[in-house]
């Protein structure tokens, strides 16, 4: 399973590293993903921003009922800045949402075909 997601920040240097660091055993161990700056994606509606993204694989038993917690760290200006969801960190969650399903009768006299006369036979 891949994690992809968007990180939009400060546009207040021109040099930037931006790292996703991560854990999906509650901060044990972690890792850190490096972010890719996206081409383009300056903006100046609130501020100068640049956008980056990143790229998560996740360890082949993240199933249903595990969760990974992350923080941005973003590098610039000789500068350290962290956003860590003020404190929370960011959470990813699986789990299964159970969804309703109608039944309607069947129609056994499909499920047969006729063979010679009124004999019946599953029909597989």
């Amino acid at each position: 399973m891949t994690l992809t997601g968007c990180v939009r920040v400060s546009n207040f240097a021109f040099e930037k590293q931006v790292i996703v660091r991560y854990t999906v055993d509650g901060w044990i161990t972690y890792e850190d993903a490096v972010a890719t700056f996206v081409p383009n994606s300056s903006i100046n509606e609130c501020g100068p921003s640049d956008q980056f993204t990143f790229v998560i694989q996740l360890p082949h038993d993240f199933d249903f009922s595990s969760r990974m917690e992350f923080s941005v760290r973003f590098d610039s200006g000789g500068q350290t800045h962290w956003d860590s969801n003020f404190g929370s960190n960011y959470q990813v969650e699986c789990y299964v949402e159970l969804v309703p399903v109608t039944v309607t009768s069947a129609d056994t006299t499909s499920r047969y075909r006729r063979a010679s006369g009124d004999d019946k036979r599953p029909f597989y």
